[in-house]
């Protein structure tokens, strides 16, 4: 369990038309927190921070589902692009609004810890977990 620092992100959504919607965000990997493994996993073995120093975000659709709502798109992360999946649920209250998110992922998708390919000491699964609030600008 970790944190990551800085982040930034351009949304558009309103849940009566969540096709309408886009998702722009870009997150400083260096800021990336998790204890006494933090220089390792923002390092070359793992997120290799120093050639990429951001992953980014951009989604391509936006969809209703049974449990909130799914953005897919394109994840830019550790000098790999491919496809990720935002699934999230939202709700406003008095101009000020609260998202909940996973994106699983697949670390060897994008290159992370493929020294470690077995999963057995690192998990080849991993949920990026983001609570986010917000107010309408």
């Amino acid at each position: 369990i970790g944190s990551l620092g800085q982040w930034s992100a351009d949304e558009i959504f309103d849940p009566a038309d969540p096709a309408s919607g886009s998702i722009d965000a870009t997150v400083q990997v260096a800021t990336l927190q998790i204890g006494d493994n933090t220089a390792r996993a923002i390092g070359d073995e793992f997120l290799a921070t120093g050639a990429n120093p951001t992953a980014r975000f951009i989604s391509q659709s936006i969809e209703a589902t049974d449990t909130g709502y799914r953005a897919n798109g394109t994840l830019q992360l550790a000098g790999t692009e491919g496809p990720a999946v935002i699934n999230f649920t939202f709700s406003e209250t008095d101009g000020v609004a609260t998202v909940t998110a996973t994106m699983p992922l697949k670390r060897l998708d994008f290159g992370v810890g493929t020294g470690f390919p077995a999963g057995d000491t690192v998990g080849l699964d991993v949920d990026v977990v983001m609570d986010i609030r917000a107010t309408r600008p």
